[in-house]
């Protein structure tokens, strides 16, 4: 069986502008419905991918810094 496979990237500068802060709220709320649907690959197995994670942070890379840990958006 295949699967159709999402990875997701992004990032925006803070100050999150109003629309981004506006638009969070909604976003979630289809990738908590995503979500409901996915399923690992090859569950059970050795070679099991954890392919239901969706999660946050704070990147500080272009102030010389670390990120911060990863954290579920959902």
């Amino acid at each position: 069986m295949s699967y159709l496979r999402f990875r997701i990237d992004g990032a925006i500068k803070q100050p999150l502008p109003q629309a981004v802060k506006d638009a969070l709220p909604a976003i979630r709320a289809k990738i908590l419905q995503l979500k409901n649907y996915c399923e690992k690959i090859n569950a059970g197995l050795p070679n099991e991918e954890n392919t239901i994670s969706f999660k946050q942070h704070i990147c500080r890379h272009d102030e010389g810094g670390a990120c911060d840990s990863e954290v579920d958006i959902i």
